[in-house]
């Protein structure tokens, strides 16, 4: 709408005077018309002189293709102490050689390669 404003600038403008003299001469005749032709060009031509806004630079994005890899959780069983087995998360983090670290349902626990539970994070 403002490049099409300031490109029609000139005309906008002559059409506004010729509006204000058509007015002036309806207002002879039907003083209701006249008049509201008149307070509709005064309307646009004040519109004209107020000042352009300034033109938007707008920004551009760039979207990645590819969706950004997601940590692998890995559902394994474990072995407890006692010989029982249980389900647990492993947890995508860095660890010793040999022990990773998973999340059963009782917490965080540091298994080993054979999955036999060698330490529990206490609550």
């Amino acid at each position: 709408m403002t490049t099409l404003l300031s490109q029609y600038r000139p005309a906008l403008s002559l059409v506004w005077l010729l509006g204000l003299g058509i007015g002036a001469l309806l207002a002879i005749t039907n003083l209701t018309l006249g008049l509201a032709l008149i307070a509709v060009s005064l309307l646009v031509g004040f519109s004209l002189l107020a000042p352009q806004p300034a033109k938007l630079e707008f920004a551009t994005a760039t979207i990645d293709a590819e969706p950004a890899p997601r940590p692998t959780s890995i559902r394994q069983r474990i072995l407890t102490s006692d010989g029982h087995s249980m389900v647990a998360f492993g947890v995508p983090t860095q660890s010793t050689a040999g022990y990773r670290p998973v999340l059963t349902a009782q917490g965080y626990a540091l298994v080993n390669d054979e999955g036999q539970i060698i330490y529990v994070l206490k609550r």
